[in-house]
């Protein structure tokens, strides 16, 4: 089983680790805001075998979710603190880089934050079974394995950290509002990493909007 730690010192983990993958969750206050902000490129490709996880649940849960595509990036379409307040002081900058930040998502599953979507009505406590049984774990661990990262920072509620995590792992546990104060230390490893989008895989699948 993967390695668990609860630890309160976020600036341990920025000096132990170099690429550490950050696993955010989504919200369920979302907006359409009137501007479509930027969108980003991911640092790597996902497989066809794990795109096909994640296309199944956009086809399975979109109806149900009300999933509405407006074509806005994901860190302008979820609406609360961590995200509305933060956009250009974290999730831009740390987008630039192209560092492995990564939505848990009720209805993708996982979504890189600066791909095109739109709002939807689905807490994650509602889909997690969903997710469970289709191995949502199994794509986590693609993007740790081609972002060459070393440890997972997670701010997931336990429900979903517990049917991601991966074996073998160092694994960072936090309370998803703890994000908000641990945002400068999580930009000091993405700038001090010099991980770049550029000059990773970034070939992509995109997820279709249902």
């Amino acid at each position: 089983m993967a390695q668990s730690k609860k630890d309160s010192d976020i600036e341990l983990c920025s000096k132990a680790f170099e690429t550490p993958l950050i696993l955010v969750p989504d919200t369920r206050i979302q907006r359409v805001p009137p501007f479509r902000g930027i969108d980003y490129p991911p640092p790597c490709r996902i497989s066809e075998v794990n795109f096909q996880i994640l296309r199944d649940g956009v086809f399975t849960l979109a109806v149900s979710a009300g999933f509405d595509f407006t074509g806005h990036p994901g860190y302008h379409v979820f609406n609360d603190l961590r995200f509305m307040k933060h956009r250009r002081s974290f999730w831009q900058p740390i987008l630039r880089t192209g560092y492995p930040i990564y939505i848990v998502s009720s209805m993708f599953g996982v979504i890189w934050p600066g791909d095109r979507i739109g709002p939807y009505d689905l807490g994650m406590e509602e889909s997690f079974i969903y997710w469970k049984q289709n191995q949502l774990w199994r794509v986590i661990l693609e993007f740790y394995d081609r972002c060459d990262c070393d440890c997972v920072i997670s701010y997931l509620p336990n429900l979903y950290d517990n049917i991601v995590r991966i074996e073998d792992t160092p694994w960072y546990i936090f309370e998803p509002y703890d994000i908000i104060d641990h945002m400068p230390f999580l930009l000091k490893i993405a700038r001090n990493s010099q991980y770049n989008s550029e000059t990773q895989d970034t070939e992509y699948n995109t997820i279709p909007a249902g």
